[in-house]
């Protein structure tokens, strides 16, 4: 979702990036990159040249190097930051986020102005400015003539907040003093009146920018008047009493006075924190109770058991996640669709492929549903996840046979099953000898004269690389088995 904000030549840098990253040794044959990405060899060297001076120019020597060896272009990274960490950097440092900030926080004058500021032809910011004012009307937010970001108010502080959080993480020096202040003094009005419960520092993050762009643009009269939302609690509840915390810091601190604004805005705000799921979950329950709501979840859950039947013991691990999920889809629709484009789900193809099936057809039959269509990767993702963490995967699936035999004894092969207990969801049984069930030997000397039996050979004791080819494996009889 940052793409937006790099040029052809930070996009090809980031693809080659992540491309090897995910590869299991972080190389490959210099044939296959140039095929598989479409690069000449001459962008492909470019690219390496870059990327390199990238490490330098940002200090990210410690982390990355990209080089040629022999055929082979290889990564070698240290486990301590990832392709992401670059993509923020560039995009901070583009033209085009550049221009997106200045518009928010109404700066920008004119091109001219602008452009002698940062000393940058006309023609290169008239350009870059028109390509952002396209790339934001996918979002159905305006860049208007008179250089402010017009569209529906939730939708632009959603996409502000999302990218500042994306680009900025915890640095809220972006802002202005007075804004980060107010941010601060509201996160501990909360803490002392609201929030009973630890924030993770990712959702604490994602707290801050939405309140930092919230009071940003109530400082500039922007209003959510037109965008009236509300939440479904009884007159005397604890939300209810959550509502009145945040309405009378809102009334002293922001001095917004006409009533309407106050309760909107003082909505928008008790319905992030139950959408993030930030107050105590006693407190939401009324809030997931909606006639929408309540029938998503009957849908998506009668579905569920049909296919699955061992669902049925599960419904209680499933059914509060799935209504905080379709209550984000009702009420945070835009933020949380756009936060979902292009996630990689390569590895829940493989791990997953039951419930990627599920989800995939659900969805699929769903077509004619505008809100679930408009944002299907957003729930494709999530509805995953949340299957993956309630409904055990081995009760799913026929068992798969694994006989651990090392030359070391008993209590090796023991400490071999644990092992593999930890990183597999499958339904695995395990055998202390060769019988007509098993599936697969993993041992550390090959058995002769058994050709029809697969077998894994690893070192005493395994290297990553034995690792993989053992969980290669398992897939590869896991498919089998599911289409026998």
């Amino acid at each position: 979702m940052l793409q937006l904000f790099l040029d052809k030549s930070d996009q090809r840098k980031i693809k080659l990036f992540r491309y090897l990253e995910e590869k299991p040794f972080l190389t490959e044959n210099i044939e296959t990159v140039i095929e598989e990405l479409g690069f000449s060899q001459f962008l492909l060297d470019k690219a390496i040249s870059e990327l390199n001076n990238d490490f330098i120019t940002y200090q990210l020597t410690e982390k990355f190097k990209l080089g040629i060896e022999g055929n082979q272009v290889t990564l070698i990274e240290t486990g301590q930051a990832t392709s992401n960490l670059l993509t923020e950097i560039l995009s901070r440092n583009s033209i085009e986020f550049s221009l997106l900030l200045e518009i928010f926080f109404e700066n920008f004058e004119s091109v001219n102005d602008y452009a002698v500021r940062n000393f940058i032809s006309y023609p290169v910011i008239y350009r870059r400015l028109k390509e952002l004012r396209k790339a934001l009307k996918l979002f159905h937010v305006i860049i208007s003539k008179k250089f402010s970001l017009v569209g529906k108010e939730k939708n632009i502080r959603g996409l502000m907040s999302f990218y500042l959080t994306k680009i900025y993480g915890s640095q809220m020096i972006i802002y202005p003093e007075q804004i980060q202040q107010e941010v601060s003094a509201f996160i501990a009005h909360l803490m002392a009146t609201t929030i009973t419960a630890p924030i993770s520092t990712s959702s604490e993050n994602k707290l801050r920018h939405f309140l930092a762009a919230t009071f940003l643009r109530i400082k500039q009269k922007n209003f959510l008047v037109d965008e009236a939302e509300r939440l479904q609690a009884e007159k005397d509840s604890p939300i209810t009493e959550s509502y009145r915390n945040i309405s009378s810091w809102l009334r002293s601190r922001k001095k917004i006075q006409e009533e309407l604004i106050l309760h909107v805005e003082s909505q928008r705000l008790l319905l992030y924190l139950v959408g993030e799921e930030l107050l105590a979950p006693h407190l939401c329950a009324s809030s997931f109770e909606t006639v929408e709501v309540k029938a998503l979840n009957h849908s998506f859950s009668n579905t569920l058991k049909e296919v699955f039947p061992i669902a049925h013991a599960y419904e209680q691990n499933y059914q509060q996640k799935i209504g905080v999920l379709h209550f984000q889809l009702i009420h945070f629709q835009f933020e949380k669709t756009i936060a979902a484009k292009n996630s990689d789900i390569t590895y829940f193809y493989e791990t997953y492929p039951e419930y990627v099936q599920f989800c995939k057809q659900y969805i699929e039959k769903r077509r004619q549903h505008e809100r679930i269509w408009q944002s299907k990767e957003f729930l494709f993702y999530n509805y995953l996840l949340i299957l993956i963490e309630t409904v055990p995967l081995h009760r799913l699936l026929p068992p798969i046979y694994v006989c651990i035999d090392f030359s070391l004894g008993a209590r090796y092969n023991c400490l071999i099953k644990k092992n593999i207990q930890k990183i597999s969801d499958l339904n695995i049984h395990y055998q202390q000898a060769i019988t007509k069930e098993t599936d697969l030997l993993l041992t550390d000397r090959p058995l002769d004269g058994s050709k029809e039996l697969t077998q894994i050979i690893w070192l005493v004791p395994p290297r990553a690389v034995d690792w993989l080819h053992f969980t290669q494996q398992l897939l590869q009889i896991r498919k089998k088995l599911a289409y026998s």
